[in-house]
């Protein structure tokens, strides 16, 4: 290899391995059962503390939890990647939201955290082989109130399940034309 290919190999695996993180998170979100899969090898492995186990069993487990929220949102933002060969290992740290409701008061649990994954390139894909989420801190804080003004009462709402805007957008369908 030259060191053309070198960089757009190295290039292409940062790539996919970022995708796959991503996808990831957006899965849960959405609580797509495939598209957390699609970030794993078949035989991936999740540990998430009170879960640790097969990638599909954790998608089992992790969509009825999140559906159990009002509301979730998962933030990726500093990802750290090491290639060596057809394997790589991964830092990326990430903020989640959880909006949960209890005696009929609003509730976010927003905790912070790290996914230290191993990937291995298999067949040209690159996906997850293990991952370990880690806990740096967490906080539960009271909904005291909520901005109800013009601009949230007009904007489409997300959901938890495919009938949120995001997935006609990914089919290609264009959102119709209104005047505010």
């Amino acid at each position: 290899m030259d060191n053309r290919d070198i960089l757009l190999d190295d290039l292409d695996a940062r790539a996919q391995i970022n995708g796959a993180i991503m996808r990831y998170a957006r899965g849960v979100d959405r609580c797509d059962r495939e598209m957390i899969l699609s970030a794993f090898h078949s035989d991936g492995w999740d540990d998430h503390g009170v879960f640790s186990g097969p990638a599909e069993a954790f998608a089992d487990w992790v969509i009825p939890l999140h559906r159990g929220f009002v509301s979730t949102a998962h933030y990726v933002t500093n990802v750290h990647i090491e290639v060596s060969g057809a394997t790589a290992r991964s830092e990326a740290y990430v903020i989640a939201t959880l909006r949960y409701e209890q005696d009929g008061e609003l509730y976010d649990l927003l905790g912070c955290g790290r996914y230290l994954d191993c990937f291995e390139r298999r067949d040209g894909k690159w996906l997850i082989a293990h991952r370990l989420a880690m806990s740096d801190w967490s906080r539960v804080d009271r909904v005291d109130a909520q901005y109800t003004g013009e601009l949230t009462k007009v904007l489409k709402k997300g959901t938890q399940d495919v009938d949120d805007p995001s997935v006609a957008h990914f089919q290609g369908v264009q959102p119709e034309r209104r005047r505010a």
